[in-house]
């Protein structure tokens, strides 16, 4: 027997992914200017100070419904949580963030929601990663851990 609540986990945490997700886009948090929104407070997943820890409760609540036994691995026809870690991997100036992001999405291969396929994205996401960390190599190895 389930807990109480167990048998709408899965969509109603992956709603909350989704509507998390919108508000930062819809709000210019991942913008240009370098510095953390105010309201912001400090956490990280690896114990040491975050700027964005929207991003890190999303991060969060994508690992334990990754984990979930009802969480499908396969193919969906509506768009769950992979749009959302593709934003974080493409636009969180935090490197850690990018690649949970992109160790989740490998995670939840072969899933496939509609268009977007959690393979594909991390395979690109990590291509990604590497590419500019070799970039930052070039201008100064000093940088690697920064970006």
């Amino acid at each position: 027997m389930s807990p109480p609540g167990d048998f709408i986990f899965v969509p109603a945490v992956t709603l909350h992914i989704q509507a998390i997700g919108t508000d930062l886009l819809g709000g210019a948090y991942f913008s240009a200017d370098p510095s953390p929104p105010e309201q912001e407070a400090t956490s990280s997943r690896s114990g040491s100070s975050s700027q964005f820890p929207t991003v890190n409760a999303i991060l969060s609540l994508s690992c334990r419904l990754v984990q979930h036994p009802k969480f499908s691995k396969g193919f969906v026809f509506d768009a769950g949580i992979i749009p959302v870690l593709v934003m974080i991997m493409m636009m969180c100036p935090e490197l850690d963030s990018r690649w949970k992001a992109v160790e989740l999405l490998h995670s939840m291969s072969p899933r496939r929601e509609g268009i977007w396929d959690s393979k594909m994205a991390a395979e690109e996401g990590q291509k990604l990663l590497e590419q500019e960390a070799m970039r930052l190599d070039i201008i100064d190895p000093n940088l690697r851990g920064m970006a």
